[in-house]
């Protein structure tokens, strides 16, 4: 092979490695991009319906298999566009987030550090590379995100 040839071959296999970086959504991880929440820590997991804290909303102290039913907002399966993790730093302090009910991981699931806020769903994504906006409906706490 010429020299003329390696270096295309090389530069072809730099844009392809470049452009596949590109396509890829972000982690199931939210932490690498989250911002972090300005509100106090006061241990409860909190999701509206809307972006950036807006519509009803509905929050929980601890593990909730199915969204279906919650307090105060009655019912946040499949309705919220943002979340905050506002627990206690420290052993379960962090939220896994999953698409099915009863904490299947197999539809997509996501992890929450303790004190992140995402205000914005549509721009965040599943294990699976699918949307998590509108989609989530069940979550327990977990020490660290892995």
């Amino acid at each position: 092979m010429t020299k003329r040839k390696i270096r295309a071959s090389l530069a072809a296999a730099a844009v392809a490695t470049a452009l596949t970086a590109v396509a890829v959504p972000s982690t199931a991880h939210a932490s690498t991009a989250a911002p972090r929440t300005s509100a106090a820590a006061d241990g409860y997991l909190y999701a509206w319906t809307n972006l950036n804290r807006g519509g009803s909303y509905c929050r929980w102290y601890g593990d909730d298999d199915d969204w279906s039913t919650c307090s105060p907002g009655g019912y946040m399966q499949d309705q919220a566009s943002s979340v905050e993790n506002r627990g206690y730093a420290g052993a379960y302090g962090d939220v896994k987030l999953f698409k099915n009910i009863g904490y299947d991981a197999s539809a997509g699931y996501s992890c929450l550090d303790n004190g992140q806020y995402l205000n914005n769903l549509a721009n965040y994504y599943w294990s699976n590379g699918t949307g998590m906006n509108d989609s989530i409906t069940s979550h327990y706490w977990v020490t660290g995100c892995v």
